[in-house]
């Protein structure tokens, strides 16, 4: 999370076809992979799964006219749980499993 402001403006959400846009937020997120990308292995799916629950916080955030997420609202419990779910996938396999194992899931 340290890579990640404290707050991120998502005043130019934009409702389209398939989901919500938050264009800063994104930017954000971009700016987050660019620096993390060769730190481990971990940070890929890390940052797409805080990416997730940001775009998720921000959605609810909209709706109640918050133009801003924190990232003290991020929920830790669903950062890892959307983990676990994105380590399943056949690239990460054997990061489920070191994860699994070392945190006695």
């Amino acid at each position: 999370m340290s890579f990640w402001p404290g707050e991120i403006s998502i005043e130019d959400g934009q409702f389209i076809e398939n989901g919500v846009l938050f264009k800063n937020l994104s930017f954000v997120w971009g700016n987050v992979e660019q620096k993390t990308n060769d730190l481990d292995e971990w940070m890929s799916p890390m940052t797409w799964v805080l990416f997730a629950e940001f775009h998720s916080q921000a959605i609810l955030n909209n709706k109640n006219g918050t133009g801003y997420v924190d990232k003290y609202d991020i929920n830790k419990d669903n950062v890892k749980k959307r983990l676990l779910e994105n380590l399943k996938a056949p690239d990460y396999l054997d990061m489920y499993e070191e994860f699994i194992r070392d945190n006695k899931v």
